[in-house]
């Protein structure tokens, strides 16, 4: 089976760990948890440990952008 992912990607992108991305986002830990299990934050699990790349965070708060008129 062909793994998907490039490791040459994981290297040039910062990986974080969910008390980092708690800290960007301005919400508890266990609403970063909740936001991975729901789909909403793409993640990786190493050895039991979330990590998130800052792009995807970075995107995450782009999807969330409100324009007001």
């Amino acid at each position: 089976m062909k793994n998907n992912v490039s490791t040459k990607n994981l290297e040039q992108d910062s990986m974080l760990s969910i008390r980092q991305v708690s800290h960007m986002l301005g919400v508890p830990t266990q609403r970063t948890y909740t936001l991975i299990w729901n789909g909403e934050l793409p993640a990786y699990k190493i050895g039991g440990t979330y990590r998130i790349k800052t792009a995807d965070v970075e995107a995450f708060l782009e999807s969330k952008r409100v324009i007001t008129c």
